[in-house]
Parts: C-alpha cells; structure tokens; sequence
C-alpha cells in the first residue's frame, strides 16, 4: 500500500481536479492530474467502480496492483503531482507486469518523472 503522506483525500480534491485537471487514458485506465500541489508529496487515488468489478475483493486487488505499480515508481515522480487513477474494466483479469509497464508508459505520456530519460517505454 502507498504511505499515508501519498495517498489523495478525493472528498477535499476531486472536484478542483475535475475541474483544472489533465485526463490522460491508456486501455486500463485514466489519469486525471495536475502537477501543481502545494504539498511536496505526490498523491495518488483510485477509483474503481461497481461496474468494473461486482465483487470487491476484485475492486481491491486492482487497488492494490496499482498501489504497488505506484511504489515501485515514488521516487522518480515530481514533486506535488496529484494523481486519480479511473479504472477501465479491461483491467481486470490483468497481471502485475502488464499493468506497471501501463502505468510507466503513462506516466512518461504525462511527463511525471522528475528525469525526462528516468523510463524508456517498453513495447
């Protein structure tokens, strides 16, 4: 799981990233964001619903895939990024593997690494 000081609180943040945020989407999922948090953490959320997955033990794990995609990259993203990822019901059923190079390739499309040449997309 990400540390508290990563994650995203959607009730005080949704609606100003609604708003003045990017969308980005790839075949799983979207990435709504903005890089201008006042914070220095980057903070990420998830929002899975219903209709993806029925059963939240699925809902969970893609939570928990992503969550872990995410940690793997927290210290090649800038500072203040603030991220909500919109989950596609492609996700499901995928592996660990497919969806971090996913989340890598996105986050290089976003220009989120702090390095422009910290990630080479892999096909």
């Amino acid at each position: 799981m990400l540390p508290n000081k990563n994650r995203l609180s959607l009730k005080n943040r949704l609606g100003d990233l609604r708003h003045r945020g990017i969308l980005m989407q790839n075949p799983f999922f979207g990435l709504l964001y903005l890089k201008e948090n006042i914070q220095k953490d980057a903070c990420f959320a998830f929002i899975v619903s219903n209709k993806i997955a029925p059963h939240a033990v699925i809902r969970n794990k893609i939570r928990r895939l992503l969550s872990e995609a995410i940690q793997k990259e927290l210290k090649q993203i800038k500072e203040g990024v603030e991220a909500v990822f919109l989950v596609k019901k492609s996700i499901v059923g995928q592996d660990f593997n497919s969806i971090q190079v996913e989340v890598k390739n996105l986050f290089n499309r976003a220009k989120l690494y702090k390095n422009e040449n910290s990630f080479t997309p892999t096909n």
